[in-house]
């Protein structure tokens, strides 16, 4: 749906900042509670748990293509803690984001 889209709009533009589903029903012109179930209905997903998976995904691009420390990556993505960022990442990637470094830079030298 158009609303789904626009959500969506918001959180790749605003990845870098703690985004609060209140800014979004705000910047949207929405009511929040409509907002959130129609986001549900629309996708299968919360919007926490989409933001959640697009920071995961902004890590991972930044992982594979900057020299950014893991607390770098962390605290651009405004993830609470270091640690927070990293459970949350395992959680979704099935290991830390310094494994999957050591994962992508492993495959590099395979495949050179």
């Amino acid at each position: 749906s158009r609303l789904a889209r626009d959500i969506k709009r918001y959180i790749h533009n605003n990845i870098n900042r703690k985004i609060k589903l209140s800014d979004i029903a705000e910047a949207l012109d929405i009511n929040r509670s409509y907002m959130c179930e129609r986001f549900k209905q629309d996708t299968g997903r919360t919007i926490n748990e989409f933001i959640t998976l697009v920071k995961v995904d902004e890590a991972k691009r930044m992982l594979r293509i900057t020299n950014h420390t893991i607390a770098q990556i962390s605290d651009y993505l405004a993830f609470s803690s270091q640690s927070y960022f990293q459970n949350v990442f395992k959680k979704i990637e099935g290991c830390t984001p310094r494994e999957y470094m050591e994962r992508r830079t492993s495959e590099k030298n395979i495949s050179k």
